[in-house]
């Protein structure tokens, strides 16, 4: 069962990029934002990706979705996709990109809209 908890952000990230965005992570825990990282939070021995939809559909105030020089993952374009979704249902709903360091021009181009 998933906690009842809610997250304060959900950090939708290439897990090539997961040691950047750790440490933003960590700067955001240390202000007292809740946020949701793969890492931390699925409970042993449950289909994680289900688990992973059930929280953005029911447990997150917001998403940052960062890009980097690696592209999309393919994990993050689901979880993507089920932010967009969710963000068109609930207009209080925030989606925050978040360009890391590593981003490039092209990455900027091809961010999907």
């Amino acid at each position: 069962m998933i906690s009842q908890c809610e997250y304060d952000v959900f950090l939708s990230h290439n897990s090539k990029e997961k040691p950047e965005v750790i440490k933003i992570q960590k700067e955001l825990e240390a202000q007292g934002i809740r946020t949701f990282l793969d890492l931390d939070n699925f409970t042993v021995g449950r289909n994680w990706i289900e688990e992973l939809l059930e929280i953005i559909d029911h447990k997150i105030k917001s998403a940052a979705i960062f890009y980097g020089c690696n592209g999309l993952g393919p994990i993050q374009e689901r979880e993507i996709d089920r932010i967009r979704q969710k963000s068109f249902l609930d207009k209080n709903f925030r989606l925050i990109p978040v360009f890391l360091p590593t981003a490039t021009e092209e990455t900027v181009r091809n961010i999907p809209r």
